[in-house]
């Protein structure tokens, strides 16, 4: 593995000064524990302007951003990460400026996400499937264990190709597109628009605008994307004509793919739905989706290898209601088949590729591991080897199950 500079920060709480900073409320807000309110705007100046100076290579910030939430003070913060203005390459990744630092603390494997996005590369309906590397992570000289650096679904020429839209565009064809739209129940980020889809099949049937956000964006688009979705939603919740449904404003490709993905890895994020990523582009009527994201637990566990685990939600009980949509299940199916050798290969060059990390990274968290109550994936007690050889006996046992009967779906 190769060294790189990467800073790290945690709960910034950035207060801004336009909210004040005297009275009854900000003193006992400023007392009640060490932060230092008043001055956080000039510390964040201070650490940016030494990550710059030192030629950084990746700066990770997790935690709460702001103080308490507010609108002014996100805002400010946005605007200082406007300092790191030039796209770098990380890892041997194409260039960009934002990426997702992920602990997959619960995955005793450390592969799950590995292998989702091994058979998403794989399916011809996969416009873009996100790029990775596994890093150590060395903190104050101490190392905390392995994590995987991420690309984050972002519009890009590199991620999600699509038209990225601008405040201007308010009429036409430029109010089309592009949209980054993300099905999530849990999703509460007070920047995106939301809205709850009625034939949505899941837990809360929530649909989050993850691009454009609400202040890089107008009214306009606001309704534009607001009637476009609710009006698919309830074709394909009532239309008895589905070939115009599917047709006109479903890339049936993509949504068979990723509902593939998802399947073969037996996560359950359908059911909410969340993670599930679609968009919309600039003059065009379809929906896709992609890319997929979030395999690191729930996934991947036998008791789940001979069923089919999604096929009440996200809008596909309609979708099977036309027989050429059933058809492009079979085709992306029959795409990826014949690769699961190649998988489990993969699979085992990863395991000897991170072997002395990854016991370096349990000697540090297992415990923790153990010690969280929910052991979604079933192998928390097991050696990162042993839980390995459970996912590939996973997959062999779904493979053939998918094999036998997606042409009964």
């Amino acid at each position: 593995m190769s060294d790189y500079r990467i800073a790290f920060i945690a709960d910034l709480h950035h207060y801004s000064e336009k909210l004040g900073n005297t009275g009854r409320a900000y003193e006992l807000r400023e007392g009640s524990d060490q932060k230092c309110l008043k001055e956080t705007g000039a510390i964040l100046d201070s650490a940016f302007e030494k990550f710059l100076s030192e030629d950084t290579d990746c700066v990770c910030i997790a935690g709460d951003i702001t103080n308490d939430g507010e609108k002014c003070s996100h805002e400010e913060v946005k605007e200082k990460f406007s300092l790191f203005s030039e796209k770098k390459k990380l890892l041997g990744m194409p260039k960009h400026k934002k990426w997702v630092l992920i602990s997959n603390y619960r995955d005793k494997t450390l592969l799950r996400n590995n292998v989702a996005w091994w058979i998403s590369s794989h399916l011809p309906g996969i416009k873009y499937t996100p790029r990775f590397q596994h890093a150590e992570l060395i903190l104050n000289g101490r190392h905390r264990g392995v994590y995987q650096v991420v690309e984050q679904v972002r519009i890009d020429n590199d991620r999600v190709d699509i038209n990225e839209m601008q405040p201007t565009d308010t009429e036409g064809e430029a109010i089309t597109g592009g949209y980054l739209i993300e099905l999530d129940r849990m999703s509460d980020d007070t920047d995106q628009w939301r809205w709850v889809l009625p034939h949505l099949q899941g837990g809360t049937h929530q649909a989050n605008i993850k691009k454009p956000k609400i202040d890089e964006s107008n009214q306009a688009q606001h309704d534009y994307i607001k009637d476009y979705l609710f009006k698919v939603d309830e074709l394909l919740g009532t239309s008895e004509d589905m070939e115009y449904v599917m047709e006109k404003y479903i890339d049936m490709p993509s949504w068979a793919a990723q509902w593939l993905v998802f399947e073969l890895s037996g996560t359950p994020e359908p059911s909410g739905p969340s993670s599930w990523y679609t968009f919309k582009d600039k003059n065009d009527d379809k929906w896709y989706c992609g890319p997929p994201w979030d395999f690191d637990y729930q996934s991947f566990v036998p008791s789940t290898a001979n069923q089919f685990r999604n096929k009440k939600y996200v809008y596909q009980p309609q979708m099977r209601k036309y027989q050429p949509y059933r058809e492009e299940l079979v085709r992306q199916w029959e795409a990826v088949q014949p690769l699961l050798p190649d998988l489990i290969n993969y699979i085992n060059e990863q395991r000897e590729y991170m072997r002395h990390s990854a016991e370096a990274n349990w000697f540090i968290h297992e415990q923790n591991l153990k010690d969280d109550e929910s052991h979604q994936n079933g192998d928390e007690y097991i050696p990162s080897d042993m839980a390995i050889d459970r996912m590939i006996e996973y997959l062999k046992a779904k493979w053939e199950f998918i094999d036998q009967n997606i042409v009964h779906l």
